[in-house]
């Protein structure tokens, strides 16, 4: 997948309700979705696992387990940062460790997940095995996905500043993506 895709994939999970349940959730969505890409910029390292593309960084240790608890605690650093600074938050959402971190998960579980459906293929058990693994199931650039997703941020964001029910329509989007994939 794109990083469009990854980035509106968090975005529609925070839509769906997820950002209320710690401050920067959001953020832990939307990052941890595109987070396994950070990859890219590892091409000169001496170990191939990470220098490879959909590697190490999406695979089910590197990807899942390893990344997370990473961005966990740099958006935890910044958080306490900005507080010593007497920043004040718009949302005025409590700072929920533990929420942050699941979040942080759900966004990263999203990007292995979402490459593994492509006609690319990912190192799903790097570094213990160099084998390569994909579905077939969605082209990298899928227009439906990127229609349906900007269609249901846009329309969520909308009905969130009016006061409406903005969590309903991510929710149902993401049973139709469900459906299909």
């Amino acid at each position: 997948m794109d990083n469009l895709t990854h980035t509106m994939a968090g975005w529609v999970l925070g839509q769906a309700g997820l950002k209320t349940q710690s401050r920067k959730g959001v953020a832990a969505l939307m990052l941890g979705a595109n987070m396994p890409d950070i990859d890219v910029f590892f091409g000169w390292v001496p170990w191939v696992p990470l220098a490879t593309h959909r590697g190490f960084t999406h695979g089910l240790i590197g990807g899942v387990l390893v990344m997370p608890p990473l961005l966990f605690g740099l958006l935890w650093l910044l958080d306490r940062w900005q507080v010593s600074r007497g920043v004040h938050f718009k949302s005025g959402l409590p700072m929920r460790p533990w929420w942050l971190l699941a979040l942080c998960y759900l966004g990263a579980v999203t990007h292995p997940l979402l490459d593994l459906l492509t006609t690319y293929s990912i190192q799903l058990l790097s570094p213990f095995s160099n084998s390569w693994f994909h579905a077939d199931g969605l082209f990298i650039i899928d227009l439906w996905l990127w229609i349906l997703l900007g269609v249901t941020i846009f329309w969520s964001k909308r009905l969130e500043k009016r006061g409406g029910e903005w969590r309903k329509p991510a929710q149902a989007t993401i049973g139709i993506i469900l459906a299909y994939i």
